[in-house]
């Protein structure tokens, strides 16, 4: 399996302002866990800052410099040289720092923006101006993302998603520690508070969901959200989130939500929204007497950690790959492998219609998991599955230790006092990354170690694009306290693909285009949540969409790409395309498609007509 695939690797360029070190400044009370408090931060996103067309650069925070900065996939003297937009002091204060980046175009010019998520403070966001001419450090605007004083917020993760249906594109925050708990600042006399539970924890900082509302460009771009009632569950959204996916399971045209909680229960919730007011509602599995508690959607008790869809046997349906911790003599408690059954009927009495496969299918057990995303390296029409490992490295195996405390009383856990000392400890400090491919059997290998993919790092997020342009993916591995890794994919062989750019016009009367070559600039802005439908060659059937950000700490590509295995050089497959217009009606194409690079501008429904050859 291993010989279908080569991947090189090269550093990804970093901000000049790194200096050693492993560990984040922490409240006074928490020094003796510092090097658990001090595993986040680290996190890579894709976009397009030289507007060449290809998603080639990216948005990375790091804990070493408590920054956020751009730089380009591979850096050289034509393009730009790694460049910080965000750094302690001059931004935000000591007892704060980045801990992601999503990519959006908040403001529907066409050009790339950044939301910066931080733990300790609420968000930032980058808007950028038109003049793409100006130097990277003067191109963007920093706004915040809420209005009055700066919140005391640990967000761990964000997605991009137009939850309400009104044709705008929303933000969802998974939030960590409890609101104002001081947890970075190293003079605070505030004693944090900490989960209440090791398996049902609800006293986290609250998500939240910012809609959108309305924004400008120019020389001052601007964008606008209003924070809304998540439309949850009460007390569903106090959970400890570590990972947030949002896509559409079943298939209504609404994005609907994956929730990843550390200590406690997932949450699937289906979107019910309507413009302005939020409504989701929780789906749960079918308990049964052979299956444990924890296995089923809904009431596991597990460490959510990562989360990602993609349509495993392709059957039409979207599978959820979930990481936890899952190493050998390690809290065994196994990743997730959701498989849809594909049951409307299920959905639609608030069952969730997953069943957890991890197993039987090769991905239950692999070490201390954070992202997980899945995506087709060798265009054969068959995914395969990355996972980010890893905690912290030390001197003295703390796995001891940790399994005792896991058997604390719940009421314990919530004083820091009764957590493990961890100072020169190691937890899950040299595991690998798994690389997934599907065997011949119908189950996964991880083949990470005959590739050469495998670390061991630190890892935290993937960022997956098609970035030198060649017709494959390739990926970048974010890491916490080292290096940030590109593995460029030379993998060789006569497969085809389908790749769209799915771009809603920046003037919604610009009526349905397809070109087959790749985004110009401020062509169009991405339609984020798109879905496409592609019946390949020997009639298989092909699922994606456009990704707004997805998981934990990774962003992928805002293109949609599909391998097609072996096919002739002309061939075209049928495409069917549906999107939200931006008057939040739902809008769909169908009809032929040549195979490779494609453009789409996605105009309003009634300026085109349907089984159109492009």
């Amino acid at each position: 399996m291993a010989k279908r695939f080569e991947f090189r690797q090269s550093t990804v360029p970093v901000d000049s302002r790194i200096p050693p070190g492993e560990r984040l400044p922490v409240n006074p009370a928490l020094k003796h866990i510092e090097p658990w408090i001090s595993t986040v931060g680290a996190s890579i996103a894709v976009l397009d800052l030289d507007l060449d067309g290809l998603e080639n650069d990216f948005c990375i925070t790091d804990p070493r410099s408590r920054s956020l900065y751009v730089a380009p996939a591979i850096e050289t003297d034509r393009r730009f040289s790694p460049t910080t937009l965000l750094v302690v002091s001059q931004d935000f204060n000591e007892a704060s720092f980045p801990s992601g980046c999503r990519v959006g175009d908040f403001n529907e010019d066409g050009l790339a923006d950044i939301l910066a998520i931080f733990f300790g403070r609420s968000p930032i966001i980058l808007m950028q101006k038109s003049d793409v001419n100006l130097p990277l450090e003067q191109r963007f605007i920093k706004q915040e993302l809420v209005k009055g004083d700066i919140r005391d917020w640990y967000t761990s993760t964000a997605t991009l998603a137009d939850f309400d249906n009104d044709g705008h594109i929303d933000v969802i925050l998974g939030n960590y520690f409890p609101d104002g708990n001081r947890v970075y600042d190293a003079n605070s006399t505030h004693y944090p508070k900490f989960h209440n539970s090791l398996s049902n924890a609800d006293n986290a900082g609250s998500n939240r969901i910012f809609l959108w509302q309305n924004s400008g460009s120019g020389s001052e771009p601007y964008v606008q959200f209003k924070e809304a009632d998540t439309g949850m569950p009460e007390g569903d959204d106090e959970r400890w989130t570590l990972a947030i996916g949002a896509a559409d399971i079943n298939r209504d045209g609404a994005s609907d939500l994956y929730i990843a909680n550390d200590f406690g229960p997932d949450g699937m919730y289906l979107n019910k929204s309507t413009p302005g007011n939020l409504s989701f509602k929780r789906l749960k599995g079918r308990k049964g007497f052979s299956i444990p508690k924890s296995k089923v959607m809904g009431y596991d008790s597990f460490k959510g950690m990562g989360v990602d869809f993609g349509d495993v046997n392709r059957d039409g349906y979207y599978d959820i790959f979930v990481s936890n911790i899952a190493g050998e003599w390690k809290l065994e408690e196994g990743h997730f492998l959701w498989m849809n059954t594909g049951d409307e009927a299920a959905i639609e009495k608030g069952i969730a219609p997953f069943l957890e496969k991890s197993s039987s299918l090769g991905v239950a057990y692999s070490g201390w998991g954070w992202d997980t995303k899945f995506a087709d390296f060798d265009n054969d029409g068959i995914l395969e599955a990355l996972q980010a490992t890893g905690f912290f490295r030390g001197e003295v195996n703390k796995w001891p230790e940790l399994h005792q405390w896991s058997m604390n009383l719940d009421p314990l856990l919530s004083d820091p006092k009764t957590w493990p000392n961890m100072i020169g400890g190691d937890i899950s400090g040299n595991e690998g990354n798994p690389f997934y491919v599907m065997s011949s059997e119908g189950h996964f290998e991880d083949i990470s170690e005959e590739l050469g993919v495998a670390g061991p790092w630190l890892s935290r997020g993937f960022a997956i694009a098609d970035v030198d342009g060649d017709g494959d993916l390739d990926y970048a591995v974010g890491n916490q306290w080292e290096d940030h890794y590109l593995l460029l994919n030379e993998t060789k062989n006569s497969n085809g693909y389908l790749s769209l750019s799915l771009l809603l016009p920046l003037d919604n009367n610009t009526g349905f285009s397809s070109n087959p070559r790749r985004p110009l600039a401020r062509e169009g802005t991405p339609a984020i949540g798109a879905e496409v439908t592609v019946t390949g060659p020997r009639g298989e059937k092909f699922i994606g969409f456009v990704d707004g950000g997805n998981g934990h700490a990774g962003a992928r590509s805002k293109s949609v790409h599909f391998g097609l295995g072996s096919v002739s050089e002309n061939a075209q497959v049928n495409v069917k395309i549906r999107w939200r217009n931006r008057l939040g009606q739902l809008d769909s194409w169908e009809g032929k498609l040549s195979i490779g690079q494609h453009t789409i501008l996605l105009g309003n429904q009634d300026q085109y007509a349907t089984n159109t050859n492009f």
